[in-house]
């Protein structure tokens, strides 16, 4: 867990370094395993070192059954599972999705005194929550 968080925040260094040393308005995108209100404040706390940064999270939550099977079968087509028995790849992947469950926290209105930025896109766009600041 510490290497993977040490190479998602060498990532978030190296994305904005790139949006420092470019002229103009410019999105990048930070995509990580952003679960709990921990990882988020980690997050908006270094990026506000970064004069011009503004943070705003996309959330992709998902309860239809229908489409999680397709993104299960999907993920485990990539890189990660491609040469495993599909079987055990299954079950490897179920027990990564039920880890992040019993750690995931959404994003709230009252998140950091209701100063995040944020979209939420609920079974694939059947309806989508957002909150500027």
């Amino acid at each position: 867990l510490q290497a993977r968080n040490q190479v998602a925040f060498s990532a978030l260094e190296e994305l904005l370094g790139w949006l420092g040393n470019t002229k103009g308005a410019h999105v990048g995108l930070f995509d990580a395993t952003n679960t709990t209100r921990v990882r988020r404040q980690e997050i908006m706390t270094r990026c506000a070192r970064t004069p011009g940064i503004r943070v705003a999270f996309l959330e992709s939550i998902c309860t239809d059954e229908g489409i999680l099977h397709k993104n299960y079968d999907m993920k485990l087509q990539n890189a990660d599972y491609c040469k495993w028995d599909p079987e055990e790849a299954r079950k490897d992947f179920q027990q990564r999705v039920e880890r992040y469950e019993k750690e995931y926290e959404t994003v709230e209105d009252d998140e950091d005194e209701g100063r995040v930025s944020f979209m939420k896109v609920l079974n694939c766009g059947e309806k989508t929550v957002q909150r500027c600041c």
